[in-house]
């Protein structure tokens, strides 16, 4: 059980940042399948059998890509001691745009990987 008395939480999260966590708007690094699965079970019944197929096809890559390419954040909360802003992202938005855009994002998603890889040395030629 959180404490929700203070302005923070522990040393690293601000009241208002896990409050945003707890409703699926988080941080890009807090995306992951345990988090997405959680999601989509909770919103299960927002969503059609095709759109939740959609929304579990997907790699935790391309939620992350969509939320750093595509959307814009929704909301800024403080983070860590030295109150950091970190933007937050709903699970929501994001799982629109990956229904919304299926079709084209496999093919976004591959020609933005293959420019980062493009762009960064290969380790083992170093």
């Amino acid at each position: 059980m959180l404490n929700y008395d203070g302005g923070y939480i522990g040393r690293s999260r601000s009241v208002r940042s896990q409050k945003a966590i707890d409703s699926f708007e988080v941080p890009i690094s807090l995306i992951n399948r345990t988090l997405v699965e959680k999601f989509l079970d909770q919103y299960k019944d927002f969503y059609s059998i095709n759109e939740l197929a959609i929304l579990k096809k997907a790699s935790v890559a391309k939620w992350k890509y969509i939320a750093k390419m595509k959307v814009s954040s929704s909301s800024w909360h403080h983070t860590s001691y030295r109150y950091n802003r970190t933007s937050h992202y709903k699970l929501t938005s994001l799982a629109e745009v990956l229904i919304r855009n299926h079709n084209v994002l496999d093919t976004e998603y591959k020609a933005y990987r293959t420019s980062r890889e493009k762009r960064s040395p290969r380790k083992d030629l170093l």
